[in-house]
């Protein structure tokens, strides 16, 4: 899909800008359902599957899924993050507070430098 160089984005900044989820503490990704997906495309893995053996392992995952979110609501924490993304929240955040105090190319490496892409 190509679009004009002057026409307007096609999402607009408000989408996908982070700043205000990273001070505010929010994810800014969608990595838990990320990592549902993987663990669940792991438990559906059958030999010689069935559409029956698929309806069943969908019927398992909802009753987990369902008794998670009871959990939650009975006031069960959540699994904490793990370390290594606490560490990068806590890094990104002190890079953001710090916007007003640094040039724009330092904000924006700093940034950079907590980032990775993954191409798969």
């Amino acid at each position: 899909m190509y679009r004009e160089a002057n026409s307007d984005p096609l999402f607009g900044h408000e989408l996908w800008n982070c700043y205000d989820r990273t001070v505010s503490q929010n994810p800014r990704t969608n990595h838990e359902v990320e990592g549902w997906e993987g663990g669940f495309n792991g438990r559906i893995v059958i030999a010689n599957s069935t559409i029956w053996r698929f309806v069943d392992k969908i019927q398992e995952e909802q009753s987990v899924v369902e008794m998670n979110l009871n959990q939650l609501v009975a006031g069960t924490p959540a699994t904490p993050r793990r370390k290594k993304y606490r560490r990068l929240d806590d890094r990104l955040l002190s890079i953001v507070e710090d916007y007003e105090t640094r040039a724009v190319p330092d904000y924006l490496l700093g940034i950079a430098q907590n980032i990775a892409f993954y191409v798969v």
